[in-house]
């Protein structure tokens, strides 16, 4: 695998906060491995609109 791949993985995630669920988009420069990459996640889809911790529930990458 080249390490100086400009690969972009896209993301289909769920999450729900303070009762509220939704559902987005995102792209990442690297897969989704571990509970970190969760974590990460979860902290860019925080949105002051959107009160409380947000949890991802689920994820599904898009194939191309």
């Amino acid at each position: 695998m080249d390490i100086n791949s400009s690969t972009i993985y896209r993301y289909f995630v769920a999450y729900s906060a303070a009762g509220i669920v939704g559902n987005a988009e995102i792209t990442l420069p690297q897969p989704i491995r571990s509970i970190r990459d969760v974590q990460a996640v979860s902290r860019a889809l925080t949105n002051p609109q959107i009160p409380g911790p947000i949890v991802v529930t689920a994820w599904q990458r898009f194939e191309d």
